[in-house]
């Protein structure tokens, strides 16, 4: 049965696929006329794809093995599924051939799959989120149906069952990957993609040098107009670029606009070209909304609570002025008791001299960096615990960006000329705009910063098994609680290895947090935690940017009964506002 079925779903599959690639390349011709060699970018594109688009994505380790062995292994898969399913060819030596195939190509999609398990927000989400879980299906189907072509089990085993089973997997995994390559999903990318390689607006970039200026505009040609207002005042090329976005969200997190908070966001904006071009709407963007428009699933509860479905949610303090200006609504702000902070694995030369962490600190502009990635509304951190706790430093110092005495502590220190170093971040579209003010104050100085974004399961693992010892610099963010020890106690000795990632050890420190554990008098308590604090401050280890802001939404009838430290809210302590 499966001898009759699999040619049928295949052949259908491949032809809907011809039929959408043809109306996928109409669409694109819509676009205005541009000087292409059709058949050398179609005989360069294999190269170009191999290498240059590899090279392309080996400036991401993790992603470049997995597209290897992902798109390696479907390439491979299709065409020998193509030849022993839909030709009939029941070689064994091709069937062995299609097993070690489906098997890289399975290999890579669980690399995917474990990707989309907890995906860095700059990626979209939405029908890619489905994508692994259509490419372990295409392999283990076809991995299962071939198993009798090369002799390992015998023909009509499991009967109709495993029949049906492979006819719904099979039909899954083709509908996807080849129909869905050319009339629209995950998989267009490939198909659009390759086109885009072929006849790329800027063949002379795989030439390998750059090409990076603007290119000239003929003014007196009237079907070049200036500026674009509609998607086919683009060349067709340029829209075919369009077409093979992977909504990796690179463009996003590069992007210093959409990281101080304007009204842009490119990836967005380019899958709006496409919206234009293809049809549609933009109701199911999954991705990083335009700051300051409530888009895709990480604004529903605002939405709800614009709709009236709910009455009560946390925000996001940058949403709060919008929703406060609704007629029954009403913001609550309360200053958060998180601390945010980057700092040096002083274990790590050139960091173990202090001179090295002084002059860093006096680099990096926090209040920059409050302005471009907190939108200037979050108040600036000075010390670890916030104002509302018990030992608050209110006289700690404020150091301001102070680029000559950087540099004179940097030569004096023997790095003059600067240094290279990593700064490991969670990969969020925030933390990566820090990272990116970060990396710009430093390179003024002479250090040149390598940004490390970590999906959040390999970030937070640093906290096991001593893995901090790697670190260089790290930007790091936990949650605050009432008691001053709770925030005091991963800065111990006992916790380099575990959470103390700056690896700093001090004895005196150690001392002051167990007392301030076992002393009863709230003054006495104040005057031990301030001096840890000052400790923490003398080592020039931890250089602090927040604490964080909590913004809560509510109905004006309703007064909300929040924590401080936002992370539970009282919902027994709610009552009916009065006037």
């Amino acid at each position: 049965m499966l001898h009759t079925l699999l040619p049928i779903l295949l052949f259908t599959a491949l032809a809907l696929a011809v039929l959408g690639a043809l109306r996928r390349v109409r669409m694109c011709r819509r676009g205005r006329p541009s000087k292409v060699d059709l058949l050398g970018g179609l005989l360069a594109m294999p190269r170009r794809y191999l290498v240059d688009l590899h090279h392309v994505v080996e400036r991401d380790k993790y992603m470049s093995k997995t597209h290897v062995a992902t798109a390696g292994g479907f390439v491979l898969s299709a065409v020998l599924a193509i030849l022993v399913h839909g030709f009939g060819l029941h070689s064994k030596i091709l069937g062995y051939a299609l097993l070690v195939a489906t098997v890289v190509m399975f290999s890579g999609a669980l690399f995917v799959f474990k990707r989309r398990l907890n995906p860095p927000s700059r990626l979209s989400k939405g029908p890619w989120m489905r994508l692994p879980k259509s490419l372990l299906m295409f392999a283990a189907s076809f991995f299962i149906a071939t198993l009798p072509v090369a002799g390992i089990l015998p023909e009509g085993t499991g009967g109709w069952v495993l029949v049906a089973l492979l006819g719904i997997g099979v039909l899954w995994g083709v509908s996807e990957l080849f129909f869905g390559m050319t009339w629209g999903g995950p998989m267009k990318h490939a198909f659009a993609g390759a086109l885009h390689l072929a006849w790329h607006r800027r063949a002379e970039r795989f030439g390998g040098g750059r090409s990076t200026g603007l290119k000239p505009l003929d003014l007196e040609d009237p079907n070049a107009p200036l500026g674009v207002e509609k998607p086919a005042d683009f060349t067709w090329n340029q829209l075919l670029g369009f077409d093979a976005c992977v909504q990796c969200g690179k463009c996003e997190a590069m992007c210093p606009a959409f990281a101080a908070g304007q009204p842009l966001n490119p990836k967005k904006l380019i899958q709006d070209m496409v919206i234009g071009l293809a049809g549609g709407t933009d109701a199911r963007f999954a991705g990083s909304p335009y700051p300051g428009k409530p888009i895709g699933e990480q604004k529903t509860s605002e939405i709800a609570f614009q709709s009236g479905e709910i009455d009560f949610t946390a925000v996001d303090p940058e949403s709060g002025k919008a929703l406060a200006n609704l007629p029954d609504a009403s913001v609550t702000e309360i200053p958060a008791i998180d601390y945010v902070w980057f700092g040096p694995n002083i274990e790590k030369a050139p960091f173990n001299d202090i001179r090295v962490r002084q002059a860093i600190r006096y680099a990096v502009d926090i209040d920059a960096i409050l302005q471009g990635a907190y939108s200037g509304i979050y108040p600036r951190a000075n010390s670890l615990l916030a104002p509302s706790l018990l030992g608050y430093w209110k006289d700690a110092p404020v150091y301001t960006r102070d680029l000559e005495k950087a540099q004179a502590l940097l030569a004096e220190a023997g790095h003059a000329n600067g240094f290279k170093t990593r700064l490991t971040i969670e990969a969020t579209a925030r933390y990566e705009a820090i990272a990116q003010i970060i990396q710009a104050n430093l390179a003024e100085v002479g250090i040149e910063v390598e940004i490390e974004a970590l999906e959040s399961a390999a970030y937070w693992a640093l906290g096991k098994n001593d893995a901090s010892r790697d670190l260089e610099l790290s930007l790091v963010k936990f949650n605050g609680k009432f008691d001053p020890g709770f925030q005091t106690q991963w800065f111990t000795s006992a916790q380099v290895g575990q959470w103390n990632w700056q690896r700093w050890k001090n004895a005196d420190y150690d001392a002051l947090h167990e007392k301030g554990g076992v002393t009863v008098d709230p003054a006495e308590r104040e005057k031990i935690y301030i001096e840890a604090q000052k400790l923490l401050d003398e080592s020039a280890a931890f250089i602090w940017i927040t604490h964080n802001l909590n913004a809560f939404a509510s109905r004006k009838w309703l007064k909300p009964g929040v924590l401080p430290n936002g992370n539970n809210w009282l919902y027994t302590a709610f009552t009916e506002a009065t006037a």
